[in-house]
């Protein structure tokens, strides 16, 4: 299919400036998603831009409804669809109020259940048969996070955020789920669980606490928003035809080395 349309969400974020950048290079046309003011899209670098920009909530229906009203005007298949919106948080469990732990949930968790269910009927249109005859099919990438696996270090640090580990666990299981339910429908459902790359979750952090979540890392640096847009992009492609239902973590060796 020529023109094939990937919707990625987060799309103004630093992560998502670099996954937008990485499918436009490839043809890919995108539908981007955030809930940036437009005119904050339209003045990053063209490279960074998507074909179409969408403002809307992730975390409620009707912010998906103005997805799928892009998607539709832009005539062309749905082959991708990335989840990367995402929001955290700096209270240790006990701080943490139920409108925070709603907050968090809802962006994270919520809205990629939402996209999921959302873009489905659009992704199994494009997948139809693959998982038969081996052709790639559609596929999702959902963002988990190492600190869905393992929480990050307490010495010398900042408290993080138990609703965003626990949300991006959540991703995690999410998207085995989807695999499994969806794999007959021609549709790949992976994730992706970044390690510590400088965002702005993490541009919050106080060099000492910056330090002490780096300590562990075996390759000793923290990654670039580019290395994650590569595995992210290549988990979309023929090349990862068979791949489906697994997390990647791109964490540098996390906790390799402690």
């Amino acid at each position: 299919m020529s023109d094939p349309v990937a919707v990625i969400t987060g799309c103004a974020g630093g992560i998502g400036t670099a996954l937008v950048a990485r499918f436009v290079r490839e043809g890919r046309y995108v539908i981007g998603v955030d809930v940036a003011a437009p005119e904050d899209v339209a003045a990053l670098p063209a490279e960074q831009q998507p074909g179409t920009y969408v403002q809307a909530d992730v975390s409620t229906p009707a912010g998906w409804e103005t997805v799928t009203a892009a998607i539709e005007a832009h005539g062309a298949g749905l082959t991708t669809l990335v989840n990367c919106a995402g929001i955290g948080g700096r209270q240790n469990l006990l701080d943490t109020t139920l409108e925070q732990w709603d907050a968090v949930l809802g962006v994270n968790l919520t809205g990629t259940w939402l996209g999921m269910k959302t873009c489905h009927p659009y992704l199994a249109a494009v997948g139809g048969g693959a998982a038969r005859d081996g052709a790639p099919g559609a596929s999702i990438v959902n963002f988990g996070s190492i600190y869905g696996q393992l929480p990050p270090p307490v010495e010398g640090n900042t408290p993080s955020s138990p609703a965003y580990q626990a949300s991006k666990a959540g991703i995690m299981a999410l998207s085995k789920t989807a695999a499994s339910e969806w794999a007959a429908d021609g549709i790949r459902v992976n994730a992706v669980a970044p390690g510590l790359f400088r965002t702005h979750l993490t541009g919050t952090l106080d060099p000492e606490a910056y330090a002490s979540r780096l300590r562990p890392i075996a390759m000793r640096r923290d990654g670039d928003v580019n290395e994650l847009a590569n595995v992210v992009y290549f988990l979309t492609t023929d090349e990862a035809s068979y791949v489906t239902g697994t997390t990647v973590n791109v964490d540098g060796g996390f906790p390799l080395w402690l």
